[in-house]
């Protein structure tokens, strides 16, 4: 080999190298694509949560109380059981919330909900945690809470949506209600659902409240009440 292919060659392996080592620096892991968006309004994390339902065969109240043992929860309370309906409430300490199973015709329904209060992003942790306590049968939609020390809502909202727009999101669309600004998109991140034929696998709200303006991030809608 001459030294100019030598040369040529050269080169192109250390492009190769210098390409894998960007991607590697340039990786950004779901939990901190979120935290980000926070940070560029200047937001902190108050709470977690996620919401599930599935169906299933098991015996509801069993279904229930296997739930309860295999994530550890204590302060347990059984709030509804007529027979149909059995309902569990948890709180403990920083994380509180309810496993309900309706009878069916021929299945049990179940719906869980699951809040946890914390500074920190650990919403895929809580996901898996969750995931794997019902092996599997379900998909749980995800959201993070957090206050802004902005005191503008045009303002959080303008620094959020514009992270997102450098992050080359795709089927963008924001509603207003209220004091409420509520944006649904698509980031090819997480699971997604359909909106109008449009894939929507995100959605976050800037709300004012009297206390502050609050935003909430959810996966891939938020399906709670805000």
């Amino acid at each position: 080999m001459n030294s100019k292919k030598f040369f040529v060659a050269i080169l192109l392996i250390l492009s190769v190298i210098i390409n894998i080592y960007v991607v590697k620096i340039n990786a950004v892991t779901n939990d901190d694509y979120l935290s980000n968006a926070l940070k560029e309004t200047n937001s902190t994390i108050e709470e977690i949560g996620l919401t599930t339902n599935y169906k299933t065969n098991n015996n509801g109240e069993k279904e229930c109380k296997n739930w309860i043992k295999n994530m550890n929860l204590n302060n347990k309370k059984v709030t509804i059981y007529n027979g149909k309906s059995y309902c569990i409430n948890f709180d403990n300490k920083d994380v509180s919330g309810y496993i309900e199973s309706v009878k069916k015709a021929d299945y049990y329904d179940i719906s869980i909900y699951i809040k946890l209060l914390t500074n920190k992003n650990n919403i895929d942790e809580l996901k898996r945690k969750v995931t794997k306590s019902i092996g599997g049968k379900s998909t749980p939609y995800m959201y993070i809470k957090a206050k802004s020390k902005l005191k503008n809502i045009s303002k959080v909202a303008c620094s959020i949506k514009g992270y997102f727009d450098k992050n080359g999101v795709k089927n963008l669309k924001t509603t207003r209600m209220n004091n409420i600004l509520s944006t649904t998109m698509y980031t090819g991140r997480y699971d997604y659902i359909f909106d109008n034929n449009k894939k929507v696998d995100l959605n976050y709200a800037v709300c004012k409240y009297n206390d502050g303006i609050y935003i909430m991030i959810g996966t891939p809608i938020l399906n709670i009440n805000y």
